[in-house]
């Protein structure tokens, strides 16, 4: 697997058959891919599912939280 940077900016610009996207990380080359409509659905179902492990793991907080009280 490769080694984990840091990400500085991260640019997304419409096009006719998807988008441009830009992705700038720490002491590296920026890189611009081509993605297609199906492909930017497919990113912001696997950012919807980060986001929502992330909310799962706040309520399970707030439940400990509540149970210590």
């Amino acid at each position: 697997m490769a080694e984990t940077k840091r990400l500085e900016r991260f640019l997304a610009v419409p096009t006719d058959e998807g988008a441009d996207i830009t992705i700038e990380i720490e002491g590296a080359a920026p890189v611009t891919v081509s993605v297609s409509l199906e492909q930017v659905e497919d990113i912001l179902d696997m950012l919807d599912d980060v986001l929502d492990a992330e909310d799962e793991g706040d309520e399970e907080e707030e439940d400990e939280e509540y149970e210590e009280s």
